[in-house]
């Protein structure tokens, strides 16, 4: 009777301290404190192995912590059957994320269709609305055509009008591999390159005017006669680089710089700078100067420095795009000398 009691209250003592435990990994996810719910949830999980909260929320840290490979078999174990639905609707969301992000778009618009087929809540079905949207994963996307090359795979909107389709998708990915020698990016993925043939559509279906990139879900939306290397400089240079600090002129410039257009930048920013601004003023105003002010600028400026003063001091430059930093690499004399050539 006694060894009873006492295995009673063992038992019991560790129901209590779980029950502790698991608040707290609960308010450690819901607070962001993701590496401290990650460490907590591995512990737990050497006593209680199948746990599906458990299970859950190291998943969804270690999703939201971009360890994705990692996140996977948590994320499996708690979208087990004999799971609360709407845990099962929340993991087979975060593996759709998981999934998109290794690469393996079909099995990651199966969990995002899953998620919406168990219908369990508002806010899981939005989630996974909205990244079959991100991922452009939509019926919308059904009938594009769609040719994949070593780093990046193409998808067409119908009536494109493209002679030779092989031909334009070698010359885009001859621009990934020349400009990546520069910026020795290792992209999670493939770039996902959409090429829209009508892009007042495009408006309307992702929401932006073309073209545009997107790092995060290393995406390309582009119209087909878009310069080849703009928008994939910023997917390399952003995994490449690993900018900490970024400003408009220098993000977008290196972008120009590397459009692989062989136009003439520098004259283009002369044309540009009717209101002679040197470098430092276009720097401060970079947010509210226009595109078609920025880009020549900024393109122009890019270019002076990688030609005068070599590849290492642009990559620094590049990984932190602070003035101070900017000072610090190239001083105020190259500056100065910059504004000359761009003021009339």
């Amino acid at each position: 009777m006694k060894s009873h009691l006492i295995l009673t209250l063992v038992f019991l003592s560790i129901q209590f301290c779980m029950a502790q435990k698991s608040a707290r990994l609960d308010s450690l996810y819901s607070s962001i404190e993701y590496e401290q719910a990650i460490e907590l949830g591995r512990e737990m999980l050497v006593n209680v192995p199948t746990d599906p909260t458990v299970n859950h929320i190291l998943g969804r840290a270690l999703s939201d912590t971009k360890k994705y490979s990692e996140a996977k078999p948590y994320l499996l174990q708690s979208a087990d059957s004999e799971s609360p639905e709407w845990m099962q609707a929340w993991s087979y969301a975060y593996l759709g994320i998981c999934e998109y992000i290794s690469d393996n778009k079909v099995d990651s618009k199966v969990y995002l269709e899953k998620t919406l087929a168990l219908n369990a809540t508002k806010n899981s079905n939005k989630f996974a609305q909205n990244h079959l949207n991100w991922f452009q994963m939509t019926e919308y996307f059904e009938d594009w055509q769609v040719v994949e090359k070593e780093h990046i795979r193409f998808y067409f909107q119908p009536n494109h009008g493209i002679e030779n389709l092989n031909e334009y998708c070698d010359t885009r990915e001859n621009a990934y591999q020349i400009n990546n020698q520069f910026f020795e990016a290792e992209p999670y993925k493939k770039i996902d390159y959409f090429v829209w043939s009508k892009p007042k559509d495009a408006i309307k279906i992702v929401g932006k005017n073309l073209g545009f990139a997107d790092s995060d879900l290393c995406k390309i939306n582009s119209s087909i006669n878009q310069t080849i290397g703009h928008e994939m400089t910023h997917i390399l240079c952003d995994f490449g680089m690993k900018p900490t600090n970024r400003n408009r002129l220098i993000n977008e410039g290196v972008a120009v710089a590397f459009d692989l257009s062989h136009s003439d930048k520098m004259k283009a920013a002369i044309r540009t700078n009717t209101e002679n601004l040197g470098i430092k003023d276009i720097y401060e105003r970079a947010e509210e100067l226009p595109e078609a002010y920025i880009y020549p600028v900024g393109g122009a400026f890019i270019e002076y420095l990688l030609k005068n003063f070599g590849d290492e001091k642009l990559k620094s430059l590049l990984r932190d795009q602070s003035w101070n930093h900017l000072i610090e690499l190239y001083g105020t004399e190259v500056l100065a000398e910059f504004d000359k050539k761009i003021k009339s």
